[in-house]
């Protein structure tokens, strides 16, 4: 449900407001542009896994992503839609073979560098998943 990492997913920017990335690092605009911008073994883990959360840093700079896993692209370098933010979003009400609108998406988050007026914080309540939750097993038997 919650995955830890140091680096960014690749392509995770575009899933979250591109724009207001690249005002905060401009520097970033040749590597976003060429769709190298974050770790492609990160993004495998990431579409593999498919967690509700995925929390990075390495780019100090705060920024939020909404991945929707039944529209997401295999990483191809094509833009994406554009992104939606959910605000408290936690849906009960099952669609799509049972799994609420919560499960379907993985929500990103960065902070910024731990200095006087960044926005190095910020606290969540992640509730757990219900216990009937079915976990897929891979080819090599491992749970995913």
């Amino acid at each position: 449900d919650v995955c830890l990492g140091h680096d960014w997913p690749r392509g995770v920017y575009r899933y979250g407001d591109v724009k207001g990335l690249l005002r905060k690092k401009t520097f970033f605009a040749r590597e976003v542009g060429e769709g190298t911008l974050g770790s492609p073994a990160a993004w495998e883990v990431l579409e593999n896994v498919r967690p509700r959360y995925w929390f990075g840093a390495h780019l100090h700079v705060k920024f939020e992503a909404t991945v929707p896993w039944e529209s997401a692209p295999d990483n191809g370098g094509e833009a994406a839609p554009p992104a939606t933010r959910f605000v408290g979003l936690e849906s009960e009400c099952p669609v799509s073979g049972g799994e609420s609108l919560t499960a379907q998406m993985t929500r990103f988050l960065a902070l910024d560098k731990c200095l006087p007026r960044r926005p190095y914080l910020q606290i969540l309540s992640v509730a757990p998943r219900p216990a009937d939750r079915k976990v897929k097993a891979g080819e090599d038997g491992d749970a995913r």
